[in-house]
């Protein structure tokens, strides 16, 4: 017998691993759901749900078959759900690891309704785009990643002494000018001098005097590199991503200096445009630069795409319906 009690509850489930028509996992999921039943469930139910689980098994693989189990433990047991809930709210955690190559790795348990709330919130973030090459699971982690940022740059997170929170980096200027180096993270780890360039184009900056390139001497005052107007001003004029053919609209993109701060480029209209982050990434890695022409952000593309590397505009976000001639 592969429950206790004597009763013949298995008898479906043995007949079902002779015939062929119940995996090992499918089997687990039996295994766990009988046991886990009310201790007032009638015999007669439980062969029920018995030989609906095996019925089921021949249309639905283990991960279907489970949430189906739930339902089941669900509707005859409410107050163990509540149960269920409390316990799973206790034991949700979370942790970040960083591995020898620097890579965080992002382990953790939610409850359902806290899954929900995240899938939720990750849901629209992480739809692929057009000819998108990336994995499900990589569209989800990088919507992570977008939906942490757009919360660190509404300023609506509570203060950590003082400060509000913000992506930390320590950097020399003479690096970031001559497009050397690497760069330390607050939180530990490193990134290349050109991820840090991109992280200052719009970002909160706190300069930080020091001496002999070690021992700090000065922090100055937090200035905010792209303010409310000047951001609105660059949403009226590029209404998106600025590179060719990029559907991304102001709320994937951040400011980009087209020359760098660091070089002594100024925080104006002029000077600035909207690049979503994967092409604000490229910019930093030199395959495309920007150049602004008669007062619009054009990229120029490497030579392996366009030998002549002509300046393109994207056009995407300014189409208008042509007048018939």
């Amino acid at each position: 017998m592969l429950f206790d009690g004597g009763l013949g509850f298995a008898e479906g489930v043995a007949a079902a691993l002779r015939a062929g028509a119940l995996s090992e996992e499918q089997l687990g999921v039996v295994r766990r759901t009988l046991p886990e039943l009310p201790d007032d469930v009638a015999p007669s139910t439980r062969i029920q749900v018995e030989q609906q689980l095996v019925g089921d098994a021949q249309r639905f693989d283990p991960s279907q078959l489970g949430k189906l189990a739930m339902r089941i433990r669900a509707h005859l047991d409410p107050d163990g759900v509540l149960r269920s809930e409390r316990d799973a709210a206790d034991r949700m955690e979370l942790s970040l690891t960083q591995d020898v190559n620097g890579v965080i790795r992002v382990w953790g348990r939610l409850s359902a309704e806290g899954a929900a709330v995240l899938r939720s919130a990750l849901s629209s973030l992480a739809k692929p785009l057009p000819k998108d090459p990336r994995s499900a699971a990589k569209r989800r982690a990088d919507a992570l990643v977008e939906l942490a940022r757009r919360v660190l740059n509404a300023g609506t997170l509570p203060v950590e002494g003082g400060v509000r929170p913000q992506v930390g980096l320590t950097v020399d200027v003479a690096e970031l000018r001559r497009h050397a180096g690497v760069v330390e993270l607050d939180w530990g780890g490193t990134v290349s001098i050109q991820a840090a360039r991109r992280i200052c184009c719009d970002a909160d900056i706190i300069p930080i005097v020091m001496r002999g390139g070690s021992q700090p001497l000065d922090v100055g005052r937090r200035q905010r590199l792209v303010t409310g107007p000047l951001r609105r001003a660059l949403i009226a004029r590029d209404r998106g991503c600025v590179a060719p053919g990029c559907d991304r609209s102001p709320e994937w993109c951040e400011a980009h200096h087209i020359v760098h701060w660091a070089n002594g480029g100024a925080t104006s209209i002029d000077n600035t445009a909207l690049v979503c982050g994967y092409h604000h990434t490229l910019l930093h890695q030199g395959e495309w630069t920007a150049r602004m022409i008669d007062g619009v952000p054009h990229l120029v593309p490497p030579p392996w795409i366009d030998p002549r590397q002509h300046p393109q505009r994207n056009t995407l976000h300014h189409s208008t319906l042509r007048e018939a001639a």
